[in-house]
């Protein structure tokens, strides 16, 4: 679950930071490809699983410590997995 919820920090935080970064408020540190290289190959190491939102329905649902709401949330399950495709290219998830 954890995963889960980093990967949608980082999704969430993305546009943030490409947007400050464009204005020219926030300037990213340069990195080194081998730096990018060991970030990439923790995300391919980390992103594969499935992925549920049943705790979120079942919290909403009244199950939980949050009261029940009118507008429920559909489950969703996602299947993350490397595949090998090098028509595509070399990492595919």
């Amino acid at each position: 679950m954890n995963t889960l919820r980093f990967a949608a920090l980082a999704c969430a935080l993305l546009p943030l930071g490409s947007a400050l970064a464009a204005s020219g408020t926030v300037q990213a540190p340069p990195r080194s490809k081998a730096d990018l290289d060991a970030q990439f190959a923790r995300l391919l190491a980390t992103w594969p699983g499935v992925y549920d939102n049943n705790e979120q329905i079942v919290r909403q649902s009244g199950g939980g410590l949050s009261p029940a709401t009118s507008a429920p949330y559909f489950r969703l399950r996602s299947s993350v997995a490397r595949v090998s495709r090098p028509d595509v290219g070399e990492q595919v998830l």
